[in-house]
C-alpha cells in the first residue's frame, strides 16, 4: 500500500507502536535491523539510503523489555480522553483563556511538557496530534484564537523590545533595534516607535524570508514546534495537520472574542460561571475584564507590561511594510478574512 495509507492505518490502530520524526535537509536517520519504516515527502525531495555493513549490526543488540517497562510504554502512548484542546498561538490573547481554563477547569484542562522545549501552552495542532495521538485530538473539542496579522506583529515587536533589558544578545539575534530595547522605548515618540517597527519588519524579512529554514523567527520563537517542517511564521501553520489541512473545530477572532465567549462556554461548560442551582451562565462583564489585559498590552504570563504603543492601524502607512506583510502572511489574510491595507506612500 502507499505510504500515506500505511501511515493512516498506523495512526489509527498502532499509534502506541510507532515512532515519528521530521527529517530536514542534512539529517541522517539510522533504522535498526528488522524495523519496518516508511517516509512521506513534504514536497519535492531527494534522499539517499544506504544498507550498512554487517559489522554495524552489533548496535541492534538490546536486552528485551521487562513486563513493567512494556506496561509503562503502553500507558504513555495510550490515547487519552481529553475533553478539549486549545491551540495557543502567541500574541493572540490566548493567555487570558489559559488563565480561565486553569482557574475554572482544573479537572478538565490538560497541561503537559515533553521533549526539550515542548509544552501544551504553545503547541500547534500537529504537535498536539503527535503527542496525544490523532484519536485523542479527534475526540476532543479543539479551538484557537487568531488576530489581524499586522496587529499581532505590532504586539509582538513591542513585547519583545520590552524583554530586551536583561538579554540584549538574544534580542540582537531577533533584530530588535538597539534604540528601542527595554526602557528606551518609553522615551520615544509615537512616530519614532512606528519608524522603529518598520525598520524591524524590513530587517526580519531580509534575515528570514518566506521559504528560509528559520522563517518562523520572523516574529516568534518556535516553542518546539519548529521540529515540524510545516511550521512557519503564519498563524495558519499552527492550525494544520500533516496534510496541511486546518483541523481545529472553531477559530475565534481576538477582536470579537468577548462577543463569542457564549459560544465557547457552550462547548466548554466549565468556563461558564456556576449559578446557585449548579447551571452555567455567561457573564459578559467578567469575561471583558479577563480580556482587558490584552487590550492594554499586558503580558499575563511574564506579569509585566509591554510599553504603550499606537493602535496597529497607525502602522499601515508604510508601503514596504504592507507589501512584506502581504507576502509573509497572505494565507492568514485569506483563511481568516482579515482586511489588507494599501498604502500610496
Amino acid at each position: 500500500m502507499t505510504a500515506r495509507k500505511a501511515a493512516k492505518i498506523l495512526d489509527e490502530s498502532y499509534n502506541h507502536l510507532t515512532v515519528k520524526c521530521t527529517q530536514h535537509a542534512g539529517d541522517l536517520i539510522y533504522v535498526p535491523e528488522s524495523w519496518g519504516h516508511l517516509t512521506i515527502n513534504h514536497g519535492f525531495t531527494i534522499g539517499a539510503a544506504v544498507i550498512l555493513n554487517e559489522k554495524y549490526h552489533k548496535f541492534n543488540n538490546m536486552s528485551p523489555q521487562t513486563e513493567e517497562e512494556k506496561s509503562a510504554v503502553a500507558v504513555v502512548h495510550k490515547p487519552k480522553n481529553i475533553p478539549f484542546m486549545f491551540v495557543h498561538i502567541n500574541k493572540t490573547g490566548g493567555s487570558s483563556i489559559i488563565r480561565m481554563l486553569r482557574s475554572r477547569c482544573t479537572k478538565e484542562y490538560t497541561e503537559e511538557h515533553w521533549g526539550t522545549d515542548h509544552r501544551t501552552f504553545h503547541a500547534t495542532a500537529l504537535s498536539h496530534i503527535d503527542h496525544f495521538s490523532r484519536k485523542s485530538w479527534d475526540r476532543a473539542y479543539t479551538f484557537a484564537i487568531v488576530r489581524h496579522p499586522l496587529a499581532r506583529q505590532v504586539s509582538n515587536f513591542f513585547f519583545l523590545a520590552s524583554m530586551c533589558e536583561n538579554n540584549k544578545e538574544r534580542c540582537r539575534s531577533r533584530y530588535i533595534p538597539e534604540e528601542v530595547m527595554g526602557e528606551k522605548m518609553d522615551l520615544l515618540t509615537d512616530m519614532e516607535k512606528i519608524k522603529a517597527f518598520h525598520q524591524w519588519i524590513g530587517d526580519l524579512y531580509e534575515a528570514y524570508p518566506p521559504g528560509s529554514p528559520d522563517q518562523y523567527l520572523f516574529g516568534s520563537l518556535g516553542h518546539g514546534n519548529e521540529a515540524t517542517i510545516s511550521f512557519n511564521n503564519t498563524q495558519t501553520s499552527w492550525l494544520i495537520d500533516e496534510k496541511d489541512e486546518i483541523v481545529v473545530d472553531n477559530i475565534f477572532h481576538l477582536e470579537d472574542l468577548s462577543k463569542n465567549m457564549a459560544a465557547l462556554t457552550e462547548s466548554i461548560p466549565c468556563l461558564g460561571n456556576k449559578d446557585k442551582d449548579g447551571s452555567n451562565y455567561y457573564d459578559d462583564a467578567e469575561v471583558s475584564r479577563m480580556l482587558k489585559e490584552e487590550k492594554t498590552h499586558v503580558d499575563m504570563i511574564h506579569s509585566n507590561a509591554a510599553p504603550k504603543y499606537p493602535d496597529y492601524t497607525k502602522f499601515t502607512k508604510n508601503k514596504k511594510t504592507i507589501r512584506i506583510m502581504e507576502d509573509v502572511f497572505d494565507v492568514d489574510y485569506k483563511n481568516f478574512g482579515y482586511k489588507k491595507y494599501e498604502s500610496t506612500l
